[in-house]
């Protein structure tokens, strides 16, 4: 299953979590809920037990303003053994007006994933900051064989 997801609105409605972790404050903005199925799609994907997928992802942002601060785009995802967190991406200060932020990377989990979301982490809200597009795929499809 491949998920996608059109433009969105400017962040100022994301939801903001605050993370107090190391020496200042930061905060996580949901980007977008990735649907259960999407990382449960994944070929070794279980109902129950340990078990390990790889996945792409790729997020588009625009940034009109450019970006005062980094960026980190992160998957958020909570399953039997509760909550954890990937830093996929970081994007760095500039005048950039469009930002791809991209990765493969190993997910694991036990049991079914009840949760997931993009959130992007920074140390102020960063409202003028949209979300153009998105998309995250399993990977675990037999290689095609080249002759």
């Amino acid at each position: 299953m491949i998920a996608t997801k059109s433009p969105a609105p400017y962040l100022t409605t994301g939801v903001l979590e605050r993370s107090h972790a190391g020496s200042g404050s930061t905060n996580d903005v949901l980007l977008v809920d990735v649907p259960a199925a999407t990382l449960l799609g994944h070929p070794a994907a279980q109902q129950r037990g340990r078990w390990q997928g790889m996945f792409d992802v790729a997020v588009w942002l625009r940034a009109p303003a450019g970006l005062p601060e980094p960026l980190q785009l992160l998957l958020k995802y909570w399953d039997e053994n509760g909550a954890h967190k990937i830093v996929l991406d970081r994007c760095w200060p500039g005048n950039h007006r469009t930002v791809l932020l991209n990765a493969s990377f190993s997910l694991a989990a036990t049991g079914p994933i009840r949760r997931a979301g993009l959130y992007l982490k920074a140390t102020a809200h960063p409202s003028a900051v949209q979300l153009d597009e998105w998309h995250l795929i399993p990977q675990g499809r037999s290689p095609r064989r080249i002759s």
